[in-house]
């Protein structure tokens, strides 16, 4: 049975009810998607956005082991999942998924640098600056591909020129913003550069693997690595207590709320709400969407007390780099939708015949472009 009657199916049998109104208005379409799916975005897109200020209230913590431990509950949390659909799989699958576990590992590493260089910043530089350049990924595919000379659009290049312009301006922030550093303004773009590098290892992967069975030890790895690392870099013991200990947040009320936080409401529920609406909306939408993440982070931030008010020029060069990054992934939707390769698609994207692989961006098998972003820490 197809969405659409579905939602006709529930108007229907809900119609002599006082609630009708209500659920007439919820499935009603806007741009040829109901208007759940669009509300559904708008809560996604809200959920992950809070993310950089919910690490800033465990700022005591070492940033790879905060970023260990998130990972840590959001493995927990999809492991679940990852069974049965482990138990759903055909034995050629199976077999594929084990052949894959390299570069599922490799791609886990990858996101273990993007969630430590992430947290490090949050920790180091303004909120705003971490969070702008932290979402950088489509501007950091675009500058690869340009560097691999695959051949650009106008639109694209302009972009990621007009990019370049705006970064130069949030860097020359540091010399009248004493929140701002070029250290933690560089870690914010090797978040950006790894989750790329992330993208473009699991990219193969993500068209025929199920969602979980990808997610799950990708995210694994990311943890142990992280974790390892502040054993080895930050004074953490594995029968250590509070930040010098590798479970430590057990034993405290706050880093365990924000922990659990992060990982259930900006990872969980943020991903998955994004991954529910790539069967309504198409995933250049969707992209646009988290190119606000800056901006509603920053006000966030602000509005709880964990962040100043940014200045004139964090908000001259953010709008520059958020103008850029919208540009750069229209033009290049554009550019793969006149190339016919489906990569680019601006209608509403066609549900695929396996429900787990259809909750992901379609893909193809080079490398990564801009419409595939979706942040899983947000």
């Amino acid at each position: 049975m197809s969405s659409e009657e579905v939602e006709t199916d529930t108007a229907r049998l809900l119609s002599g009810a006082s609630a009708a109104p209500l659920v007439a208005w919820a499935c009603s379409r806007v741009a040829g998607a109901p208007l759940w799916a669009w509300l559904q975005l708008a809560c996604a897109t809200l959920a992950v956005s809070t993310a950089g200020a919910a690490f800033l209230f465990a700022r005591d913590v070492p940033p790879a082991l905060l970023a260990g431990w998130r990972l840590l509950i959001v493995t927990l949390l999809l492991l679940p999942a990852a069974c049965v659909q482990w138990r759903r799989a055909q034995a050629d699958l199976r077999q594929r998924w084990r052949d894959s576990l390299g570069t599922v590992g490799g791609s886990g590493v990858a996101l273990a640098f993007h969630f430590g260089l992430f947290a490090t910043a949050t920790q180091t530089t303004a909120l705003s600056h971490a969070l702008l350049f932290a979402c950088a990924t489509p501007l950091v595919l675009a500058a690869a591909a340009l560097a691999q000379r695959v051949p650009l659009s106008r639109g694209e290049l302009a972009g990621t020129a007009c990019a370049l312009v705006g970064g130069a301006v949030l860097v020359s922030d540091a010399q009248s913003d004493t929140a701002v550093t070029l250290s933690g303004d560089a870690c914010a773009l090797g978040a950006a550069v790894a989750f790329a590098v992330h993208l473009t290892l699991g990219r193969d992967c993500r068209t025929w693997c199920p969602l979980f069975l990808y997610v799950v030890p990708a995210n694994a790895t990311a943890s142990a690595s992280l974790l390892l690392y502040a054993m080895l870099h930050e004074g953490v013991s594995p029968l250590g207590s509070g930040k010098r200990g590798l479970l430590g947040f057990l034993n405290n009320s706050r880093w365990a709320g924000v922990v659990l936080y992060l990982a259930c409401v900006p990872g969980v529920l943020g991903h998955t709400s994004f991954s529910s609406c790539l069967k309504h909306i198409s995933p250049l939408v969707i992209t646009v969407a988290i190119t606000f993440e800056p901006l509603l982070g920053s006000v966030i931030g602000y509005l709880l007390g964990q962040c100043a008010p940014p200045h004139a020029r964090t908000y001259l060069g953010g709008l520059i780099l958020m103008g850029a990054t919208v540009v750069v992934v229209w033009a290049e939707a554009r550019r793969k939708a006149e190339e016919g390769t489906g990569e680019g698609e601006i209608e509403r994207p066609e549900k695929a015949q396996d429900e787990e692989v259809s909750e992901l961006p379609p893909m193809g098998n080079a490398t990564a472009t801009a419409t595939d972003v979706s942040r899983p820490d947000a």
